[in-house]
């Protein structure tokens, strides 16, 4: 038999036990009030409780609200498509209208990250997040140094309150996430050329991430249709 070499990481000190709110109203209800969700987005969801690795989970809940921003279009085009639409000679000069549309949505099928930003801003109860990163404030208000080089800026400053938090919206929350998300999908980010290593460390620093972006996935996965 071939001799194993045992290789030990390099100790570090671990964030400590991961603090979450359990029941979002404070409590469980007593009544639940059920619907019908989106079968693609649930088989995202109900997968994340099978995986054990928060890279995989981290990954996963991004799917979740990536899918759900697919279709999702801002304000100002459902504004301009209204105004077409609602014009009294519409039948009249029906093809033009729909070439006008048809120009209007175009130019936005291939915008991404504002429709991620879009949906999640529209879904998500941004004092929910602000309670959750409240759980774990001082790892937040810290950047994320992974190792292999890659980091993330802290998400919340030591001054931020939960006014100003909500009322400039979740708009840097969703760059940290995109980026997070590129440097594990892509192996190396390609602003920095970091990397988010395989390491034990890494996957306790992923966690409070995955916690918050679970959070979110969860409000898009309830909310998405109501966007």
């Amino acid at each position: 038999m071939c001799p194993t070499v045992v290789i030990h990481e390099p100790a570090f000190e671990s964030g400590g036990n991961l603090r979450r709110t359990r029941y979002i109203s404070g409590e469980f209800p007593r009544t639940i009030s059920g619907s019908e969700l989106n079968s693609q987005l649930l088989g995202f969801w109900s997968s994340t409780s099978k995986e054990e690795t928060p890279v995989m989970r981290f990954i996963l809940y991004y799917r979740i609200i990536e899918y759900a921003s697919h279709h999702y279009l801002d304000e100002a085009v459902r504004r301009s498509i209204t105004r077409i639409l609602s014009s009294p000679n519409v039948r009249d000069k029906l093809p033009s209208v729909v070439e006008e549309i048809t120009d209007i949505i175009s130019v936005k099928k291939n915008d991404d990250i504002p429709k991620f930003k879009g949906i999640v801003n529209k879904c998500v109860d941004k004092s929910l997040v602000w309670r959750e990163i409240q759980a774990n404030r001082a790892f937040f208000l810290k950047e994320t140094k992974f190792d292999g080089g890659f980091s993330v800026k802290a998400l919340i400053s030591d001054a931020e309150t939960e006014a100003a938090f909500c009322q400039k919206g979740l708009d840097h929350f969703c760059d940290l996430l995109r980026k997070i998300r590129n440097a594990l999908s892509h192996g190396r980010d390609q602003e920095t050329g970091g990397v988010i290593s395989p390491t034990t460390k890494n996957f306790d620093l992923l966690r409070p991430w995955v916690h918050l972006i679970g959070t979110a996935a969860g409000e898009v996965v309830l909310y998405k249709d109501a966007a």
